[in-house]
């Protein structure tokens, strides 16, 4: 009985640690295993946490998501008061917001001082570094504002080596209402040297806040977008 007893406890504390294999070279013939999800990385591809193993947060409620490119997408990070990976432009100002959340503690709140249309929020960084061409990238983000006089919509950019914008394509507008809505949009990869998504406002008004949450950015693993 003893003995029994003393392998029923080990079961499960005799078992070994989850081996760290981020970063490990994977394809559709040498796959990562469960719990991991083979994607790009510039020119190869490579294990990384499943969504709900790891990542940048941030895909709350949207399908598909495997490892979130954005970081702190789900806005729950602050550091010195501040999102310091996330930036608004356009005129607009970058806020934390604690009471107009969606889906964790907190949110990102933008304000534009004037009336002047564009503007938004994006990541401080480049999506990806040396995307590989052909490669599909989703992204998801979810806007709370009043009044809703507004249209947003997620864009997808691509630089030269030299920074110059190359490529851009808008997603579809969506109509800023009283409630939660999603924007959502996706592109193949060109191939240039660098590739980013922002949040765009398409007019803006003044002292009107505009949140937004669980923004997600993420290679399609399949090539294609849920």
């Amino acid at each position: 009985m003893r003995a029994l007893l003393a392998i029923a406890g080990c079961a499960a504390a005799c078992l070994p640690d989850r081996i760290d294999i981020t970063g490990k070279l994977c394809s559709d013939e040498r796959p990562c295993g469960e719990g991991w999800a083979c994607v790009p990385q510039g020119a190869e591809r490579v294990c990384v946490p499943a969504r709900g193993q790891g990542g940048g947060g941030g895909g709350n409620g949207t399908p598909g998501v495997v490892m979130n490119l954005l970081p702190n997408g789900d806005f729950t990070e602050v550091e010195d008061g501040s999102f310091d990976e996330w930036k608004a432009w356009g005129g607009y100002q970058l806020a934390i917001e604690t009471q107009t959340v969606r889906s964790a503690p907190r949110a990102a709140r933008i304000v534009r001082a004037g009336n002047d249309a564009g503007g938004g929020l994006e990541p401080d960084k480049e999506l990806a570094s040396g995307p590989p061409r052909g490669q599909r990238y989703c992204a998801a983000a979810w806007v709370f504002g009043v009044p809703s006089a507004r249209e947003v919509w997620l864009q997808f950019r691509e630089r030269d080596g030299s920074g110059q914008t190359v490529e851009q394509s808008d997603g579809a507008r969506v109509a800023v209402a009283d409630g939660w809505a999603q924007v959502r949009h996706e592109w193949g990869s060109l191939g240039n040297a660098q590739l980013e998504v922002r949040l765009v406002v398409g007019t803006g008004i003044a002292n009107a806040p505009l949140y937004v949450d669980d923004f997600a950015a993420w290679a399609a693993p399949q090539g294609a977008c849920p």
